[in-house]
């Protein structure tokens, strides 16, 4: 061995007689941190080494020979385990692996020996394992033989070392067994963890209203990479109720209500209705996991329990009394309480096996129970006589409760990554997470010293206390923390926490009307889809021939989207549902297949795609105070989002997984994106007739044109120019050009407005001349392509014109790709409006719609489209 064993030398020290019990305490005297629980069940040998251990803590920082001898123990630990390390290591060298000649021989031993039975030494568990045969090492043939089992026999004695290390190195005391408390390496391992648990699952529901039976969306937001993801279907009615994680955070389990029967899914739900299990509305409750992940507990109103195995969807009935509100579940014994039945929260236990219950907790107002890390303690909030409150510990089968500090307005919320309990208190104006000291005697620490900035209380529903259990979540080994914060003006924000960094930031602002679910935190993955997509291949313009426009009506306060063929005038309604009239149209995707748009509904706004005549298929939300326009990126399937609180959303239309990019930038309007640039109009300091751009890899920002009210931005299409119009009263009015950069502004028209590219790229604008609007394609030598596109028309806009208003706008005309194609929307003295489409090379002209526009509906131009007809 290269370590050498640590010199025991007093160095002439007097021999001290607690010095003995340095080594064999270590574990406790390295890691005093202990809570003060009843002694009831300890025994007589753990009471004495607890008083010992009082003692050593005061003796030795006054006694040099115990010490030396602490400081020989912690050496000796420190060499027992290099050594074992280096062991292990030249073992792995030394003998090769063994794996694949052990199963070979096994395998052909089974076939000399059919008569052999398969055993099992346990019963068949959830998760299953083969049995394995039963084998006689000496029947092995063949002269390898001796040298396989005498590796695996090296290698065993190297795991019988190993576990007898472990144990002489990590002995644990009673202190240990009732805090669940662990060893340093193994908290160490667990801080480590903590960054696994960085998904936060909420759910966001909308009110029903007089179109709609509101909708629930489950997104899981992953605060380490700043992306999300929905969970759950578009279509999950507003009654759903989220039961909560898994124990190993990678799925959910959920329920809703539906035509009198209530439904539980998961994740990845089975065939069929996708349940996998359902039962009438009026027997329906609450659902909770069991540890394997597989099983969950579902309770009922006249039944009993029901466990259900989500993988299969086969049931087991167990007799139970009304259990109204499971809490946990834990060592074949579910804790819950009454409900209505018992108002003070006093906590019980039922014994799924022989279905005892058993009182745990007599409380005044018991609430906010938490387990343990090891299951055996049970901490909870209760009152301490008339007024005021306290936390309490109890060993989990009711026995030893004690009260650990005497706290107004705290609720025990989980545990820190070295199993501390992790407190959340109200401090004056603020909302403290403190980290609770080892004895009462003890300095508590303030972990977060404020949760959630500004907020009157954290509880959807404060009107009778300020912190509420299921506004309050935790991530398991204690680095993150959300929490909704309720305001003295009726708003409420849900605010993220890292409790490592002490950075705090608002996640959510939803609307009044919106109901929050804080469901728990995860280890579900978002796929990164940051990677670029081929830019779309070459198309010809006789393959865009199909128009989309909205038709709004005034007086019914709705909005419908169709598409007419440019050719023959076929129309086609892609979207007749009541659509909201101020719905947004975001934009067709550059291959012409999909439209993007958004429209509001009590409070939410929400984002579809439609590929096809019908329903749209919704694919993110937003409460309406945080959502901006969107727009397509080359891919034909991803989206960027703006956002008022939470910079850019990028999302996958397909898969919903999602992705926070620049979340401190300030957007009024998102124009286009050509990697790895963002254009958009300022928000905020930014001004917003202004064009920057933004390099979403680095955050590096540009001004790239200047103040521009009214105007429409148009990129080439080689990325090198923006290209706009300026109708001011300065007499610079014109349309300019500026490099992408914002250098270079140069006057490339004295008038008109940019309308799209011709299919060599020049740019196409329209203009009027005296009483007609042509089209023209500048360049070294500009010409017209059409002389007058709407003759007798006033204006190419469908509003009445103002004295001195211009009179061309941009939702009237619709430029199809590559210029081969024209329709514009002309506005004539009678008040008349008419639609009318050209062909730019053979000068055909049709006019589109059956009949003039007469109803009173505004129709707006979106854009030409490759979409199906029907």
């Amino acid at each position: 061995m290269k370590n050498k064993v640590p010199d025991s030398h007093s160095r002439g020290l007097p021999a001290c007689p607690l010095s003995i019990h340095c080594f064999r305490l270590l574990d406790e005297l390295t890691d005093e941190k202990h809570y003060e629980l009843s002694d009831q069940s300890a025994s007589e040998e753990e009471r004495r080494d607890r008083k010992l251990l009082e003692e050593l803590r005061v003796h030795i920082p006054t006694c040099a020979s115990c010490q030396l001898a602490l400081a020989h123990a912690r050496s000796v630990r420190a060499w027992q385990r290099g050594a074992l390390s280096e062991l292990v290591a030249e073992g792995e060298l030394r003998v090769p692996s063994t794996k694949a000649t052990i199963m070979a021989a096994l395998h052909k031993e089974q076939q000399r020996r059919p008569q052999l039975k398969e055993v099992s030494s346990k019963p068949a568990l959830s998760k299953q394992r083969s049995p394995r045969p039963r084998q006689r090492p000496e029947k092995f043939i063949g002269s390898r033989a001796p040298v396989v089992w005498r590796n695996v026999f090296a290698l065993a004695a190297v795991a019988v070392f190993v576990f007898a290390s472990l144990g002489l190195f990590a002995r644990m005391v009673w202190l240990r067994a009732h805090t669940g408390d662990t060893p340093a390496s193994v908290s160490s391992t667990a801080a480590r963890l903590a960054n696994g648990w960085s998904s936060v699952v909420i759910g966001l529901s909308t009110e029903s209203g007089t179109t709609n039976n509101g909708r629930t969306t489950v997104t899981s937001y992953e605060l380490i990479s700043g992306m999300s993801t929905s969970l759950t279907p578009p279509s999950l009615p507003n009654n759903a109720q989220l039961d909560g994680i898994s124990y190993d955070g990678l799925n959910l389990l959920y329920q809703f209500w539906q035509n009198g029967r209530v439904y539980y899914h998961t994740l990845e739900p089975l065939a069929g209705d996708g349940s996998f299990y359902s039962i009438d509305a009026d027997e329906a409750g609450d659902a909770i996991w069991m540890p394997d992940d597989r099983h969950v507990l579902i309770t009922t109103t006249h039944s009993g329990l029901v466990k259900a195995d989500i993988a299969t969807g086969a049931t087991q009935k167990i007799d139970a009394q009304k259990i109204e509100h499971p809490i946990f579940y834990s060592d074949g014994f579910l804790y819950f309480n009454h409900g209505d039945q018992d108002a003070s929260g006093s906590l019980f236990r039922l014994n799924l096996t022989t279905g005892a219950v058993q009182p745990v907790v007599k409380t005044l107002q018991g609430h906010s129970y938490l387990l343990s890390p090891d299951g055996k303690t049970i901490f909870y909030t209760d009152k301490d006589g008339e007024s005021s409150t306290a936390i309490y510990a109890v060993h989990s089968d009711g026995t030893g409760a004690t009260q650990l500090r005497k706290l107004d307005a705290a609720i025990p919320i989980g545990f820190a990554a070295d199993n501390a309990l992790l407190l959340l208190q109200e401090a004056g104006s603020k909302f403290q997470v403190i980290k609770l000291g080892k004895t009462s005697q003890s300095q508590d620490q303030v972990v977060l010293a404020d949760a959630a900035p500004g907020a009157a209380a954290l509880c959807d529903d404060s009107s009778y206390t300020p912190i509420c259990d299921e506004d309050v979540i935790l991530a398991p080994y204690g680095r993150f923390l959300s929490v909704i914060g309720a305001y003295s003006d009726g708003s409420r924000k849900v605010w993220v926490d890292d409790l490592q960094t002490g950075k705090t930031h608002v996640l959510l602002t939803p609307a009044p009307s919106i109901g929050v679910q804080l469901t728990g935190w995860s280890r579900i993955k978002v796929a990164d889809t940051s990677q670029p997509a081929p830019a779309p291949g070459p198309v010809s313009f006789k393959d865009w021939h199909r128009v989309l426009f909205t038709e709004i009506d005034p007086a019914a306060g709705n909005m419908k989207i169709q598409n007419v063929d440019a050719r023959n005038n076929n129309q086609v309604t892609l979207d007749g549902s009541d659509l909201p009239a101020k719905a947004q149209i975001d934009g067709i995707s550059r291959d012409g297949n999909t439209l993007l748009y958004q429209y509001s509904e009590s409070g939410i706004t929400i984002y579809c795609i439609l590929a096809q005549p019908g329903a749209c298929k919704p694919f993110y939300a937003l409460s309406d105070n945080d959502a901006g326009n969107a727009i397509w990126l080359s891919d034909n399937q991803t989206v960027f989002i703006a956002t008022a609180y939470r910079g850019i959303i990028k999302i996958d239309t397909h898969t919903h997984e999602s992705q926070i990019l620049l979340p401190s930038l300030s957007v009024q309007t998102l124009e286009y994106y050509r990697e790895p640039f963002l254009y958009f109009t300022g928000a905020g300091k930014l001004d917003a007739n202004t064009l920057y751009r933004v390099n979403v890899t680095n955050g590096e920002m540009q001004q790239v044109t200047k103040p521009a009210p009214g105007s429409t931005f148009w990129l080439s299409p080689d990325g090198s120019a923006v290209y706009y119009s300026y109708q001011g009263s300065d007499g610079s009015s014109g349309i300019y050009a500026v490099n992408s950069d914002g250098k270079n502004l140069r006057l490339v028209s004295p008038d008109g407005i940019p309308i799209g590219y011709a299919a060599d790229n020049g740019l196409m604008i329209m203009r009027q001349a005296g009483k007609a609007f042509q089209v023209v394609k500048l360049g070294q030598n500009a010409r017209t392509i059409v002389a007058d596109v709407a003759p007798g028309a006033e204006a190419l806009c469908q509003e009445k014109l103002e004295l001195q208003q211009w009179p061309i706008c941009d939702n009237s005309i619709a430029l199809a790709p590559l210029g081969g194609s024209l329709v514009v929307g002309a506005r004539y003295a009678d008040g008349s409006y008419k639609l009318w489409s050209l062909d730019l090379e053979s000068g055909q002209r049709l006019h589109l719609l059956k009949a003039t526009q007469v109803s009173g509906a505004h129709i707006q131009l979106v854009g030409w489209d490759k979409m199906p007809p029907a």
